[in-house]
């Protein structure tokens, strides 16, 4: 398959707009929405860590069934806009769920979706150009997922300071209506489902070995790989809603403007990162990328905890540019090489993604609970540990999963 044909550029460019528009929960809405339950709602640490933990625990629960879904169905880009169309509503009901329950309840609801779309667009990823041309199609949705950031965080903030906070979420509902229209907008006779699900090769297609679910997430380098990504998002996913609570107990609602510059700043960074992780990928081999990862996380936590002046914390976040601009294209790579040839990419991707999901919901969880019992300082010290940890692990015991790296050693 030609990755950037004629044929197929309509759909490509399509599947960018979709990357564009899709708001990412974790990322975009969920510092904002804690800062709006600090600053608004006046609730505490723990009582939001619930809340972003109630959406952790949906995307768990989904993940695993919903990608044996996506491996078995034509309906990618119907399910893509019926999920980008939920992510909407949930957004609007952020403003509208007054208590604990009802809130944590449409949280769960975001998390499902969310998670949904994730997996359907690397599946229509691969299904759009194939596995040769997939580092680059994952570095190119890095670049086109983080200036969609950029601009959800910047209208949201400005909509939060000079309108009122609750316009935060209705600007995110909105990109995702513009998400699901451009969802539709892929060509259905573009998507290679077979590709989209890493089938077997015609000559292996009767080797029942080579589908195995159970032979492969019983493999080493899978249960590993899972237990990285579990420590690197219970880090990653709880340091931007710990620093926003920081900075809304002291701005008010000053304290949107310093939330969106925690956003734009390291998309910013992130746009180039992606992309230059998505071209040197094949080249490097996944390993040595991602290490640089676990680097600036780790770094970026323990900064956290030495002070909680606003200009300091936009400066550290920063690192989150280099960190969630390489895990975000390396995570997927390494799903599809390890998938290679099994028939079963979106369901060990849906395995990961629980990974990531039980990461950052402990992450929430425990460092809201820390932060209330003990101060945010050894939170974030807390939190750096726990990324050094994984680190250590990647290095020592995953092999290199890039093909063509692994020949040459």
């Amino acid at each position: 398959m030609a990755p950037w044909s004629l044929e197929n550029r309509r759909s490509q460019r399509a599947l960018d707009w979709v990357v564009f528009f899709l708001s990412d929960v974790e990322t975009g809405v969920g510092p904002f929405m804690a800062g709006y339950l600090t600053g608004v709602r006046h609730w505490d640490p723990q009582q939001i860590g619930i809340i972003i933990a109630a959406q952790k625990i949906a995307s768990v629960l989904t993940q695993a069934s919903a990608g044996w879904l996506i491996d078995r169905t034509t309906l990618k880009r119907w399910i893509m806009a019926g999920v980008a169309l939920a992510i909407s509503v949930g957004s609007v009901f952020v403003v509208w769920s007054p208590g604990v329950f009802s809130q944590s309840l449409n949280q769960i609801g975001i998390g499902a979706a969310t998670s949904i779309a994730t997996l359907t667009v690397s599946a229509l990823s691969l299904g759009l150009v194939g596995r040769k041309a997939l580092s680059r199609r994952m570095g190119r949705n890095g670049a086109f997922s983080h200036a969609g950031n950029m601009l959800t965080a910047s209208l949201a903030g400005y909509a939060g300071f000079r309108i009122s906070q609750e316009w935060i979420f209705y600007s995110s509902a909105a990109l995702g209506i513009a998400c699901s229209l451009a969802a539709l907008a892929i060509r259905e006779s573009d998507i290679d489902h077979a590709a989209a699900r890493e089938a077997p090769d015609p000559e292996h297609a009767g080797d029942r070995t080579a589908g195995s679910a159970t032979a492969l997430l019983t493999s080493p380098a899978v249960l590993i790989f899972a237990v990285v990504v579990t420590l690197f998002h219970f880090t990653n996913s709880a340091l931007l809603p710990l620093a926003g609570e920081e900075i809304a107990r002291d701005k008010g609602k000053v304290a949107s403007l310093y939330l969106t510059a925690c956003i734009v700043l390291p998309q910013l960074v992130m746009i180039p990162v992606s992309w230059l992780t998505g071209w040197s990928a094949n080249r490097l081999g996944r390993k040595v990328i991602f290490t640089v990862a676990f680097g600036a996380l780790t770094l970026r936590a323990a900064l956290f905890a030495l002070s909680a002046n606003p200009n300091f914390i936009v400066a550290v976040e920063t690192l989150d540019g280099i960190g969630t601009g390489i895990s975000g294209v390396i995570t997927v790579l390494v799903v599809a090489d390890l998938a290679k040839g099994t028939g079963r990419f979106n369901t060990l991707g849906g395995v990961m993604q629980s990974g990531l999901g039980i990461g950052a919901f402990l992450g929430n969880l425990l460092a809201g609970a820390a932060a209330k019992r003990f101060g945010f300082e050894p939170a974030f010290y807390g939190l750096a540990a726990v990324a050094l940890a994984g680190m250590i692990l990647f290095l020592v015991a995953m092999p290199e999963t890039n093909p063509a790296e692994s020949k040459s050693t």
